[in-house]
Formats: C-alpha cells, structure tokens, sequence
C-alpha cells in the first residue's frame, strides 16, 4: 500500500509538473489547454466568455467540447457532427462548474487530470491482485495518449476511466456495473466501441448469452443520443466517426513505404546542404517521424498476443481487448500518421498501453525470453515517445495567440 501510495503522489506531481510549464506559456491561463483557433467564428455562433487564449492556429479538438459546454443544446455550433456524440464530457463540465462559463476551462483540465490518475489508480488494484509490480502503472501514466489528451482537453482520459472502471468490474464478474461504466464510456467517445465490441464477441464465443445481452444493453444510452442528434442535425453522426478507418494495414504500409522518400526529403537533403540542424529541419524531421516507434511498438504487441495465442490457444477478454486496439491502429487512415503526426494518432495510444499491460500481468507465466525481451522493447519505444513529446510540447512548443 505504502508503495502504491508513493507511486500515486509521483503521478499527481508529474501531472502539476507538466501542465503547469505548459500554462506558463500562457501566463497561466487554463483555457491555453482548450486551443480555441483564431477561426473559431466559423464553427461557434454564440457569445463567448473573456480572457480567453486564442491560437494563431486551426486549433483542435478540445475547442468543440468547450463549444458543447457552452451551449449543450448545440444550436450554434457548426462542426463534424460526430464531435457531438461525445457529449459526457462536455456536461460534466457545466455540473461540476455549476454552470458557471467563466471556470469552464479549468474544470475540463481538472476532469481531465484526475481522469488520469483515478484510471492509474483502477490499474493499480489490477496490479496487486495479479502481485504485479506497481511501478507498471507509471507506464500508463506517461503513455503519449495520455500527454497529448491533457494539454489539448480532449475526451480520451475521462473514456479510458470509464473503460478501465468496466473493465475491472468486468474482472470481479459483476456485468451490471461493468456494462453502467461502458454505456457511459460509448457516451464519452466512440472509440469505447472498440472495447465494446471485444466484450460482445467475448460472451458470445463463450456462448455466455444472458451476459451478452446485459452488455448489449450498453448501448441504449448512446442510441438515444444519436437519435435526439439525427434529428436537430438531420445528419447520422456515427456514420461521420470512420471517417479515421480506412482498409486494414493501407494506412500502415503506405506509412511505411513513403518512409525511404522521408529520408531523403528531410535528413539527407538538409545534410548535404548543411541546414539538417536548423530549427526548420529538425522540426520537420520530429513531425515526419515521430509516431515510428508507436507503429513498431503496435507491431510488437501483435507479434507477443500471437505467440502467447499459439502457445495456450486460448482466447481470452484480455488478449480480444488488446487486439481490439491493435486491429483499431492497423486500421488507421495514413493521414492521421504524417498530417496530424503524434498529435493525432497518439491519443490512441491511451487504451492500447492499459490493455497491453493488464495482457501482461494476467498472461507472464506464458512469456519466455524473448516475449520478455519484447516488452522491454516495448516499454523503451514507449518512454521514447513520451520523453520526445514532452520535450517539444514544453520546451520548444510555440503558438502566436491573444486573449479575446
């Protein structure tokens, strides 16, 4: 307990660490996080608090959620209707702000922040019932998804807390409570879908037919959303949610195999005409690159739930829950790797680094030396990531804004 404990505390300061060197930037201001963009009359048609920082950018997504909380019955919001169904987080804003706007931004950063460390802390019971190490938890704590979600108030920490909340719950075998947490989760982002459709298969291969039906009951919630949207919008907002999948492994392999032509464009170019250490070149060169050790490291999961699979043949919900996420990112559109870079595909990491841990713990007894020797690669490629966003995210990060 008294290392958990510790470990918790390493968490929290990590987190203030992080988020107070980003605001510094900004003089502190909390709604730095949300990246309103310069063009946001485009996309929001109502009256917008003061003192806000504006982005000499196109902003991100966390501008929407901010828009939602703003005005939740959406009428003067214009954007991809699927940014709409994710409406849990914008709610909790309003309650727990008490409606009031002019604190809107630091309560998405404060849900954000401790969605993050309530998720290391479910992680954690994980861990000491399979007697795991609790340093593992700092794993998921500094994963890229998490680094990226933060800074930019995006739905994705407070979706892993509800996803991993079911999934323990889901571990003690108690469905109804598990399937309350995944409803709740598909209302947070549609990517829970993934995780909902790995539990479905799983009660159905057991041919476990009253526990799929409680869990396909989850899905009630969203369904009446999308409803009361499809007809304010006129529009199917979950048919606008794939617009990130393309066929299995194109993204992948066109990624890959522009990877030679990236070389030359961005190091050897820049070298041979002395401007590879530019602040412009190695700019370029970060942005191009940077996702390659998550695509190695997706690589390396997918090789360890094969080996482990062939070894004991045995399809669990653990390994269907990380190939749910595997499956996701080989499933990516190549844009999302070298338009967005990390910030884009990154985010997906969050649920992929529990799921591949949790896969761990419960499955070691069936990993040699060399499954060993993939996951220590795996967790290097991962710190990798990490470090290199923190650093440009804190140290060299810049955006030109005002406050309105």
């Amino acid at each position: 307990m008294e290392k958990e404990r510790k470990i918790i505390i390493i968490i929290i300061v990590f987190y203030l660490l992080y988020i107070t060197l980003f605001l510094a930037k900004f003089d502190f201001n909390p709604s730095a996080t949300i990246e309103i963009s310069k063009n946001y009359p485009h996309s929001y048609f109502g009256r917008m608090p003061p003192h806000l920082v504006i982005h000499d950018s196109n902003g991100f997504d966390g501008q929407y959620y901010y828009f939602m909380a703003l005005n939740p019955d959406l009428d003067d919001i214009d954007t991809n209707p699927a940014f709409l169904q994710r409406i849990l987080y914008p709610i909790l804003t309003v309650v727990f702000s008490l409606g009031v706007k002019q604190i809107f931004p630091i309560m998405m950063l404060l849900i954000n922040f401790a969605s993050a460390i309530l998720s290391c802390c479910i992680l954690l019971l994980f861990l000491r019932k399979y007697k795991a190490s609790p340093l593992l938890a700092l794993l998921c704590a500094i994963n890229v998804g998490f680094l990226i979600a933060i800074l930019r108030n995006l739905t994705e920490p407070l979706m892993m807390l509800l996803i991993i909340a079911s999934i323990y719950f889901l571990d003690k075998k108690e469905y109804v409570i598990s399937s309350i947490f995944l409803s709740f989760a598909l209302l947070t982002r549609e990517l829970a879908f993934t995780v909902y459709a790995a539990i479905l298969l799983f009660f159905l291969f057991k041919k476990e037919f009253k526990n799929f039906f409680i869990f396909s009951l989850s899905i009630i919630p969203f369904c009446i959303w999308e409803t009361i949207l499809v007809l304010k919008k006129n529009t199917a907002p979950l048919g606008q949610s794939f617009f990130t999948i393309s066929n299995p492994l194109i993204g992948f392999i066109n990624y890959f195999r522009d990877v030679p032509l990236n070389l030359n464009q961005y190091i050897v170019n820049p070298a041979l005409n002395n401007q590879l250490l530019t602040h412009e070149a190695l700019t370029n060169v970060y942005n191009t690159f940077n996702v390659i050790p998550l695509l190695i490291l997706i690589i390396i999961q997918l090789i360890i739930i094969t080996i482990v699979f062939i070894k004991n043949k045995k399809i669990t919900i653990h390994f269907l829950l990380l190939l749910s996420q595997i499956t996701l990112f080989l499933a990516l559109r190549k844009n999302l790797f070298d338009y967005h870079q990390i910030d884009g595909v990154g985010r997906y990491a969050i649920p992929l680094v529990f799921f591949a841990i949790i896969y761990y713990v419960k499955e070691k007894e069936n990993f040699n030396k060399f499954l060993n020797f993939l996951s220590l690669t795996s967790i290097f490629l991962l710190l990798l990531n990490s470090i290199t966003y923190i650093i440009t995210r804190i140290i060299f990060f810049k955006s030109p804004f005002y406050i309105s």
